[in-house]
């Protein structure tokens, strides 16, 4: 009796026709969220690519439903980095077919006309402000523990300091350009 083991039935994961159907109806459902460029074959392919890949990077998941659950977990979240990738495209390319040649853009950044006026009519004091609250690290040690008892610098009194400004308060006339702009 001490010579008995368990046995445990070891599968590996097949991509067969249940986990093809189960894959095409999410691939119908999320199709939406994709580019207009890829079609239902070309994320079914991806889908198919990303099977493999799990199948390779786990090979010690054996148990059909735990990788099944770690496959569905991966497709759902790959659906969603691919919807994200479409919103944060710059330009887009589906009305560009609508426009006559000459109205087409040169390239595809972003026009931020108004702020980029801005920006640019700001006195050379604000702007120093700007490039330091949108460059590096602006709050270097503000909730360090001060050994001693001593008074504590806000954002405004290190921009003063550091840069020399004779702006009382930097940060408040900053805001104040921007929203009565």
């Amino acid at each position: 009796m001490a010579n008995r083991k368990r046995l445990r039935l070891i599968s590996y994961p097949l991509w067969n026709q249940g986990i093809e159907k189960w894959t095409a109806k999410k691939v119908r459902e999320n199709l939406w969220r994709f580019d207009p460029v890829n079609d239902f074959a070309d994320v079914m392919q991806e889908a198919r690519i990303l099977f493999l890949k799990l199948e390779r990077k786990y090979p010690t998941v054996v148990d059909a439903p735990h990788f099944f659950a770690l496959y569905k977990t991966s497709l759902l979240r790959m659906f969603i980095d691919k919807s994200r990738s479409k919103n944060l495209k710059l330009v887009d390319t589906t009305c560009l077919h609508e426009l006559p040649e000459e109205a087409q853009p040169e390239s595809n950044l972003q026009n931020c006309g108004l702020l980029g006026l801005l920006v640019e009519e700001l006195p050379s004091e604000l702007k120093t402000v700007l490039r330091a609250l949108t460059s590096g690290r602006v709050r270097l040690k503000l909730h360090k523990p001060t050994k001693k008892v001593r008074f504590r610098e806000n954002h405004n009194m290190r921009l003063r300091r550091k840069y020399l400004l004779k702006i009382a308060d930097p940060v408040g006339e900053l805001k104040n350009y921007f929203s009565n702009s």
